[in-house]
């Protein structure tokens, strides 16, 4: 099961429940860091793997976490999709 958001940056994986309150809390632990990038989005699961935004999205279908329809947008998984 998908548990929380996540954002691996500089090896090291950041947990929220939305991407931008991630990306606050890595620019006030980081402050010289203006810019995360967003290939490095994704989700952690309950068992604490990080999976970026594609694989998220057919970990969460294949378990029957979401089904298609629930997606905000096509193809990609946003924390909004999920809760």
């Amino acid at each position: 099961m998908i548990a929380t958001a996540g954002i691996l940056f500089q090896g090291k994986v950041y947990e929220g429940r939305r991407h931008p309150d991630i990306i606050q809390n890595i620019i006030k632990e980081h402050p010289e860091v203006k810019h995360v990038d967003t290939i490095d989005q994704g989700f952690v699961t309950a068992d604490g793997k990080f999976l970026r935004r594609k694989d998220a999205l057919s970990y969460a279908l294949s378990i029957g976490q979401i089904s298609e329809g629930d997606l905000i947008n096509k193809g990609t998984l946003t924390s909004e999709d999920l809760w």
